[in-house]
């Protein structure tokens, strides 16, 4: 029997549309009623398809022609989704953070969105260079996505401020299999209607079961993964969990600028991807040596930065960035 079938797996499914549509945790019931009176209802779908799909099937979803997009390039992530838009049609990059090496966010003045932009896209958290974009850009724009794959669930968020949100699933969902792409169904209503149903955005959110079998498992760790951020407390609690965790570890970095760098500006530090330097070669390659032997792993830094990388996913114990944060002091002690 097809495990996507039954009844069973129709409440699974139906349970995390739910959830997601009102956030766990979430102390806000007035902005999602805000949603309902102001006709801008949300609507969720669910793609079992890559992350990086998604960077194709938004412009390919909503641009028409001489309508150019809108785009705020700030790191790997949001230069990879520009790569990938930019295949399907031209766009209008509104910040360029190319200039500053990545070291920060932009500030609200600095975005220039095109007015005939069918819509703003940004990547919140760029895991790659450890730089945290501030819900505020959304504002920029009346149609805004954001790319939320690696804090969402880390933080309470004002649903008004967007048009679409999206995440894939192996960061505080689960497993990799799938994305979660929740909509405003004005902006659904500007989608195409004459793609294939595998890359309809309308086809996905009216006729979900018609596009193909769905990822049943990862769809069914995520249901638990979302009962027990209830269990935790929802994710204010989760927030300052992850803030404290971040503080932990900026901490000890900050008070040895002679042998760490974090080089992005401090208001735009990422609270879930750490990323930073040592000042010489032989520093980061003796740190690596200390961290393995700790049996540390996955600090590496992304490819296109080299450096470390500290992930703080939701489920990263305190006790665990004890034992970084002691390494990372004795190091810079010596």
């Amino acid at each position: 029997r097809r495990a996507d079938s039954g009844p069973g797996f129709e409440s699974t499914r139906a349970s995390i549309v739910d959830q997601w549509a009102k956030p766990p945790g979430s102390h806000h019931p007035r902005r999602r009623q805000a949603l309902a009176k102001n006709g801008h209802a949300q609507r969720c779908a669910h793609f079992g398809q890559l992350r990086s799909l998604m960077f194709s099937l938004i412009p390919l979803n909503l641009c028409v022609a001489a309508h150019r997009p809108s785009y705020v390039r700030s790191g790997h992530w949001s230069g990879r989704s520009i790569l990938e838009a930019g295949k399907i049609g031209e766009l209008h990059i509104a910040w360029d953070g190319t200039a500053t090496g990545f070291s920060r966010s932009p500030d609200f003045e600095e975005i220039s969105v095109k007015a005939c932009s069918p819509y703003l896209h940004y990547v919140s958290n760029e895991t790659a260079n450890g730089v945290m974009l501030h819900d505020e850009i959304a504002e920029a724009h009346e149609l805004t996505i954001c790319d939320m794959s690696s804090d969402l669930f880390t933080r309470e968020i004002d649903l008004r401020k967007f048009a679409g949100i999206y995440c894939h699933s192996q960061k505080n969902l689960g497993i990799p299999g799938f994305v979660l792409f929740l909509v405003r169904e004005d902006m659904l209503a500007r989608c195409r209607r004459n793609l294939p149903d595998a890359l309809s955005f309308l086809s996905f959110a009216n006729h979900p079961m018609k596009c193909g079998t769905p990822p049943t498992a990862a769809i069914i760790i995520a249901e638990a993964m979302l009962d027990w951020i209830l269990q935790m407390g929802g994710v204010r609690e989760l927030e300052t969990h992850l803030l404290t965790n971040a503080n932990s570890i900026y901490s000890v970095l900050d008070s040895f600028p002679d042998v760490y760098s974090t080089f992005v500006r401090t208001r735009d530090r990422s609270r879930a991807s750490i990323v930073f330097k040592c000042k010489s070669e032989s520093q980061t390659h003796t740190l690596k040596q200390r961290i393995r032997a700790a049996s540390i792993s996955g600090l590496d830094g992304h490819y296109s930065c080299g450096g470390f990388r500290v992930s703080l996913c939701n489920s990263t114990r305190p006790e665990d960035v004890a034992v970084l944060t002691a390494i990372l002091r004795e190091f810079g002690s010596e």
